[in-house]
């Protein structure tokens, strides 16, 4: 067990290590991973004192921000008002659900209602297989463009491609093509959101990814969902969820473990 004079050293070892984000082009080393899942910990315990999941957000937004400066240079197709990719199934962790609940623009609120009502019963229930079969609009899609672009799930943030007509044929024709994503944006997904993941299973919270209109129907017309998901309750246990690997859940486990019992349980 570390005493504090550790637990300073070590969190100012993270901070050092984490401060410009992951290079995703270079395999994370073991040190980042477990500063990550480290410093992931502890934002989801702050949002379990202060009952909000505000903190779980920004920390990962900027990691994977700051992780995509790495590849500012890299040609992509992706470019304002194509949503091809808004098509397709969406999941999303709990936070993200919640966060973009809560920082949907006002203004815009009563009509987002209504296509979150009309989107959940066209394809809210399907499975991701069923879900694959059918090519619908995200219900926060405006004229082409996500309605909350700023607060959208980390799926969404790192969605790139270098071909978007085959983006095109792939989501909305359902062609059955493989993708041509960056392998980088693919690495910083999985890299910040399984850090993420893994804290917040080790704080004892469900975090399974769930269909994205499902998630946040329940989040949008139950003010005490946040709270209740943050005292361990699984809110979203009826919507439909992404698909785990099998020892998918147990590596995540094993590797909040090793990371934060490193450090000591704080």
């Amino acid at each position: 067990m570390a005493n504090r004079a550790d637990k300073r050293r070590i969190a100012k070892a993270d901070e050092a290590l984490i401060r410009k984000g992951i290079d995703p082009s270079r395999q994370p080393t073991q040190q980042q991973v477990a500063a990550l899942v480290r410093r992931a910990y502890e934002a989801v315990r702050e949002a379990i004192r202060l009952k909000k999941v505000d903190g779980i957000n920004a920390f990962a937004h900027s990691q994977i921000d700051m992780a995509g400066t790495y590849s500012r240079d890299l040609e992509i197709a992706c470019r304002k008002g194509c949503s091809h990719c808004c098509n397709v199934w969406v999941a999303a962790a709990p936070q993200e659900i919640f966060h973009f609940a809560k920082t949907y623009p006002k203004a815009m609120l009563s009509d987002f209602k209504d296509r979150l009502v009309a989107a959940h019963a066209n394809y809210g229930n399907a499975s991701f297989d069923e879900r694959g079969e059918m090519s619908a609009p995200c219900p926060a899609l405006v004229d082409n463009q996500c309605s909350n672009y700023q607060n959208r799930p980390l799926v969404c943030r790192t969605a790139t491609s270098v071909d978007a007509d085959l983006c095109r044929r792939a989501y909305v024709n359902l062609s059955g093509e493989d993708l041509k994503v960056p392998a980088v944006d693919i690495i910083r997904r999985s890299t910040v959101s399984g850090s993420v993941h893994a804290a917040i299973g080790y704080a004892g919270l469900h975090h399974h990814s769930v269909e994205f209109t499902g998630g946040l129907k329940i989040a949008i017309e139950d003010a005490s969902a946040e709270t209740r998901w943050l005292s361990g309750e699984d809110v979203f246990a009826d919507v439909p969820h992404d698909p785990v690997a099998p020892g998918e859940e147990q590596a995540a486990v094993g590797l909040a473990l090793w990371a934060i019992e490193k450090l000591g349980d704080q």
